[in-house]
């Protein structure tokens, strides 16, 4: 059933940002609790999920995969610094993001 107002494409551009929030979100909890088993999450599932509705629902952006890129590279070298800024970028600030900052 569409939202009031709304296009199908655009239910589903919606479905996308709260997908894609509800995934960060567990990345959160794991940079938070910093541990060994919460990183290998993130980098083989979590991360694969969003470059999955990346290439899926967002045109393959350029922009949202670099900045993927960086919070991977950040959690593989187990930089933790480094990490929650490129989480950051990802969750809670405009730019090439999601756009989950604005929910």
């Amino acid at each position: 059933m569409l939202r009031p107002g709304s296009t199908a494409a655009q239910d589903v551009r919606i479905e996308a940002v709260f997908a894609a929030a509800a995934t960060e979100d567990r990345i959160r909890g794991h940079l938070l609790n910093a541990d060994a088993p919460g990183r290998q999450e993130i980098l083989n599932v979590l991360l694969p999920r969003l470059f999955q509705l990346n290439r899926e629902q967002f045109g393959d952006s350029a922009g949202i995969a670099a900045t993927l890129a960086a919070l991977e590279g950040a959690v593989r070298a187990a930089d933790a610094a480094a990490a929650w800024e490129a989480f950051l970028a990802l969750a809670e600030r405009p730019g090439p993001n999601f756009g989950t900052w604005a929910i």
